[in-house]
């Protein structure tokens, strides 16, 4: 049982996809890559998902129409489904976007990663993300911050190490299960050599 809870902190809840509507940029951030005090991030444009081939298919989804949408990022091919009924929203999930209304649904061919659209309502509230004081932020390239990301989870019992954890005699036990914790985290929504 700690060896799985041990494990779980690799992922949890530590990679931000921040868009910033007004300049077209998105920031991804990974809290775990840098240490405690390094939040690791790449921008990359918005615009990347401009590539979009639009299908004549349409399916009902929640009593929207919605036209299919198909495109090839990250590694994958996607599929997604958007209303033209409600072409004013200006945000869709993950890094999805450019297509000419609001996705409901998006997924991979495999459909190991599917998001859909379960409820939307307009907000007049401006939301600001607040980032803890004393982070210092590293900005990276999308490769490095992969690769950093890897080597991080490789390298996981020697930094709990390295900050006071003593494992003992179960640190072969927990390296092998960390090893195929690596092998099975295989899936990451954009996939990268």
């Amino acid at each position: 049982m700690i060896i799985k809870l041990f494990i779980g902190e690799l992922n949890q809840f530590n990679y931000h996809v921040i868009k910033n509507l007004g300049s077209g940029e998105v920031n991804v951030y990974d809290d775990h890559v840098g240490g405690d005090k390094e939040l690791i991030f790449y921008t990359e444009p918005a615009q990347v998902l401009s590539e979009w081939v639009l299908k004549d298919e349409i399916k009902n989804i929640n009593g929207h129409l919605c036209q299919r949408a198909d495109i090839s990022f990250g590694g994958r091919k996607w599929t997604a489904w958007f209303s033209l009924e409600l072409s004013t929203y200006s945000d869709d999930p993950y890094k999805f976007g450019g297509l000419p209304g609001l996705i409901f649904q998006v997924h991979d061919a495999k459909k190991t990663w599917d998001f859909m659209l379960k409820d939307f309502s307009k907000i007049d509230t401006l939301i600001s993300i607040n980032f803890r004081n004393d982070l210092n932020f590293v900005k990276t390239t999308k490769e490095k911050l992969y690769k950093k990301k890897r080597d991080f989870q490789k390298s996981f019992i020697d930094i709990r190490e390295a900050s006071g954890h003593n494992f003992g005699i179960e640190r072969r036990n927990l390296q092998a299960n960390l090893e195929q914790y690596i092998l099975k985290d295989n899936n990451w929504i954009e996939l990268f050599q």
